[in-house]
Parts: structure tokens; sequence; C-alpha cells
């Protein structure tokens, strides 16, 4: 068994460290945008740019170019050669630039941008679709530019002159992938979500575990599936997304936090508690510079860097230490599964995601244009997977000691014979009932006696009594079936039931008939050895009565008697 769980130990980690060496790689030689090899009869266009001194411009990003100024409109030019014929469409995505693009005076291409202190001030991603008539072959594209961030945030990617539906089919297609991965890990957030909900309200479970993890996972998707740009190929709504996704990154590292605190012992819940607070101060402060107009949120990426790297290390020196504390003490606690081997992984598996994590969004800073959080996607199936182990087997082992809690319970106030609560449940009861001070209570106590059991069990014997008892018992709680009534069985042939509702009086009124008739049908129509009688009386208890709760539970024994006492006299019992 060892040998096989460490066996499983290293291949995870060799996996792990095999998929983190291939998406490096592809990341460095692959590019997932459309590019002209890969669609037919297209035109690079993303070359031959110049400024109004015949100076070659470069599109991304713009700003690096020297005639290129942040705060001032700049005109860039690109003459249409004999390549790009009448019918294809020029293609392409600009990011956070407000530019509007003339052959001749005509208006060909503009971003659509309105300002709300509920959006960034940018025009945020969009793609771009122009098809040329035979009127502009020959002529000069002029693109007249002005930048919201003084950043690399601003450019225009792989424009070409091509078939506008091979591009689009061309785009979706290189992000695929990526898109594929989202809505995997999308799938399994809501999924643990869903199964976290229904353990904790069907269960009984206080543990949010599963659905802290569902949440991370979630708010990890909906970023990668944002940051996909796809949506803006579908809808126009290209400043929602640009928003939703800034959204998403300070959201990241409250919802790893908010799991961590699940997973680790209550030791490490202050400072994690501590943690997850800065971070969400700094959200609630990014929406305030947001809507007061000081800073949107693309300026206050920065804020949102700070608290994933506060969240990243208070998550790597929780797992360092507590691995470290497994080693030294090989005591069982929640992380602890397979032995410090098992660990091992484990603690390789989160400092690798995280690292990964911290990558992409240090490139996303320097070069945003280029990055695509493959390594952070990538390395985040693995890490939810462990964390779904991790999660699932903290909710079957709270599970098994639900259930086994739940026996001793239904052991320890259910009586085994009838299933209706027993004498030690009744005495809780009681002394809660005792201690209510509730001003507007109002109980009914019902005694039942069963009559004959001892002639039973001495002339048909002790099952056919036991049989008694349980027909009793049925009749019962077929009669006083109310929420607010609870039944127990006191011992022997005797029974109360206990009813908490301002309608007691009445209630036990209704059912009192209805009890006769239930009796009389079940000794009409089963043919039994024994004939089922049960003696019972009631008396009631208000807050403002004089009597004690005690001294209402004897007057209603004193009825039930009296009742039984009238049975056997009009009932003298028969040879069996």
């Amino acid at each position: 068994m060892r040998k096989s769980s460490t066996l499983y130990i290293k291949i995870s980690v060799l996996l792990e460290l095999i998929l983190i060496l291939i998406c490096i790689f592809q990341s460095i030689i692959h590019d997932v945008h459309p590019n002209v090899g890969s669609i037919k009869d297209a035109v690079d266009m993303t070359e031959g740019w110049y400024d109004k001194d015949g100076n070659e411009v470069v599109l991304e990003p713009l700003l690096s170019n020297k005639s290129v100024k942040f705060g001032k409109t700049t005109s860039i030019y690109y003459d249409l050669t004999e390549d790009i014929k009448p019918g294809m469409s020029m293609c392409f995505r600009s990011l956070s630039t407000n530019f509007k693009a003339y052959i001749d005076d005509k208006l060909i291409i503009a971003p659509t941008y309105y300002k709300s202190p509920f959006s960034c001030k940018s025009t945020g991603s969009q793609w771009h679709f122009y098809t040329f008539t035979e009127e502009d072959m020959g002529k000069t594209i002029e693109v007249k530019l002005k930048f919201f961030y003084n950043d690399t945030a601003n450019y225009f990617e792989n424009v070409l002159a091509c078939n506008s539906h091979d591009y689009i089919l061309n785009a979706i297609t290189a992000r695929l992938g990526e898109i594929i991965i989202a809505l995997f890990i999308l799938a399994i957030g809501l999924f643990i979500t869903i199964v976290g909900i229904y353990s904790k309200y069907n269960l009984n479970l206080n543990k949010h575990v599963l659905v802290t993890l569902g949440l991370f996972s979630i708010t990890l998707s909906t970023w990668t599936l944002l940051e996909s740009h796809i949506i803006e190929l579908l809808f126009n709504c290209s400043q929602l997304v640009q928003i939703m996704a800034c959204n998403m990154l300070f959201l990241l590292p409250i919802t790893i936090l908010q799991f961590f605190r699940y997973v680790f012992n209550q030791k490490y819940h202050p400072i994690i508690n501590y943690t997850s607070l800065l971070d969400t101060v700094i959200f609630i402060l990014a929406w305030i510079l947001q809507i007061t107009g000081i800073q949107d949120f693309h300026d206050t990426l920065y804020l949102a860097f700070i608290s994933i790297i506060s969240a990243g290390l208070m998550c790597v020196i929780i797992v360092l230490i507590e691995n470290k504390d497994i080693l030294k003490t090989k005591s069982a606690n929640t992380l602890n599964y397979n032995g410090p081997q098992a660990n091992y992984m484990k603690l390789t598996l989160f400092v690798v995601f995280l690292l990964c994590l911290l990558i992409d969004f240090v490139n996303f800073y320097i070069n945003p244009q280029k990055i695509n959080g493959l390594l952070s996607r990538a390395s985040s199936i693995f890490a939810i997977a462990l964390c779904i182990i991790i999660a699932v087997r903290n909710i079957v082992s709270i599970s098994e000691e639900f259930n086994h809690a739940t026996a001793i319970n239904k052991v320890a106030y259910n009586d085994v014979l009838t299933g209706l609560f027993n004498r030690t449940a009744y005495k809780e009861k009681i002394e809660q009932l005792n201690s209510n001070s509730n001003p507007n209570s109002f109980i009914g106590f019902v005694m039942f006696d069963v009559n004959n059991l001892k002639y039973v069990n001495d002339n048909l014997g002790h099952n056919y009594g036991d049989e008694l008892i349980i027909s009793a018992s049925q009749i019962i709680k077929e009669t006083f079936n109310d929420e607010s009534i609870t039944l127990f069985r006191l011992g022997g042939d005797e029974f109360i039931a206990i009813i908490e509702s301002a309608n007691a009086r009445e209630m036990y009124k209704i059912a009192s008939l209805q009890f006769k008739t239930n009796i009389h049908n079940f000794n009409n129509f089963y043919n039994k050895k024994y004939h089922l009688a049960i003696a019972h009386g009631a008396s009631f208890y208000s807050a403002n009565s004089k009597k004690t709760i005690s001294q209402i539970i004897e007057e209603a024994d004193h009825l039930m008697y009296e009742n039984k006492q009238e049975y056997k006299k009009t009932h003298p019992v028969q040879p069996l």
C-alpha cells in the first residue's frame, strides 16, 4: 500500500512538472491569435503603417512609437496595395484605443464607447470588420488615434485583409484550448458548489470547503473566458467584459483565501481572516477610485497584484508551516492523506500553481497584449483537482462522523420498538419546557396507557405484547401527527403527546374523536387475537397557569387513569 501510494505521488508530481514545461514551451513558440498563414488569401496588414513624417509605425503596442504620444491625437496611415481586393474585409481587434478610421473622408471603423462610473474609461477589447469596396482600391487608410492609458495596453492586434468569416473561425479555433479549459473548470466549479450546498443543508454539515472551492473555480474560469475575448465577437459588450475581468482579478485572492480558511486548522483562521479583510478593503478601495473617477479598474490593477501576491504568499506560508508540522508530528489533520510523501505532492502542487498564477499576472502587467494566462489555467486544473480530493475526503469524513453521531443519537433518544422518542428524550424536553420563559406559551399534555397489556403478555406471549405496543403507537402517531406535536414512549404501555400550540385544546378535541374512530377501525379491520384499547387523558398548561408543568402532567395522568378504570368497568377482560 505504501509503495503504490509513493508511486502515485511521484507520477502526479512528474505529470504536473511536464505539463508546466509544455505550457512554458507552448507559450513561447505559439501565437494564439489569427495569423496570415492560417487564413486563405489573407493579406497581412500589421506592417506597412507610417506616420505623417513617413516613419514606420508598430501596432503592438502603439505607444512604443516615438511619433505617437499619450494625450494627443495622432494620425497613422496605410496604403491599400494591389493584393487587397474588393470584397475582402479589414479584420482586427483593438484594445483600449479610441480611434476613427477613414478612407478619404469616409468613416469606415470606429469603436463604440460610453462613459459610466460602472465601466472603465476605455473602449475595452473590440473586434472590427470593414469590407472594402471597388471605390476604396488604391487609396489610403487614415486612422486618428487617442489613447485612454499611458501604457502598453493600447494596440491593434493582427490586422488582416481576408474573409471575415474565416477570420472569426480562426480566432475561435486559436482560442479553443483555453476556452475548453475554462469551461471545464467552470463545470467543476458549479458542480462542487452545488454538492457543497447540498452537503451543508441536507447533511447538516457546518462546512464550506466545497462551496468556497467552487466559488474560486467559478471566478478563475470566468476570468479566463473573459480574457479569451470571444464574448465580444458575439455581443457588443466590450466595456462590460473589461470591468468584469478586472473584478475577477480582485475576487480571485479573496475566494482562494476563503477556501484555505476552511481547509486548514482553526489556528490559521485569524491570519487568513486578516489577509482576506485586507484584500476586501483593497477591492472596495478600487471601486471607490472607479466610481469617483480618480482611477478606473485598469489603472488600479497594481492593487489587484498586491492582493494576489499577499494571498499567494499567505497560502504558501501556511502550506509550508502545515507541511513542516505534519512531517515532525506525523499526526492526522486536515491535509494528512497518505503521510508525509503525499504532503510533498500537495506542497509542490500548491507552490507551482501559485507561482504560475504570479508569473501570468506579472506578464500581463508587463505585456498585456501577449499573455493568455496559459500557465495559471493549466496548473489550476491540477490544483483544483487536488483541492477537490481534499475537500471530498473532508466531507466524507465529516459525513461518516455525522452518520455515526446520528446513529448514537437515535439509540440514545429513540425507542427501539416503536420509533418514538424515549424517556430520556422526554426528560430533556420537560427540562426545556420548564426553562422556557415565553409568556405566550400554551402546551397540551395527553397521557396514553394501553389496556390489557399484561393479560396479552401472560396469555399470548410477549411477541403479541410487543405487537400490541407497536399497534398502539401506530394509532397514536396516525392520529396525533401535527408538526406541533411530539410523541414519547415513557416505557411499557405508557405514552405521552406534547402539543405546543395556542390551539392545543381544540387540536386535542378533534384528535380525540378521530382517535376513537381509528381504534374502532383497527379492531374491525384487522383480525387480531387481541382487542386494542387505549386509555387517555389530557390537561393544558399556559404561562399564566397557577399550576406547574409537573402538576399539569400529573393531572393528565389522573384523567387517563380515570378513563382506564371506566373502560375496565364497561369492558371486562374476556378469556382468549
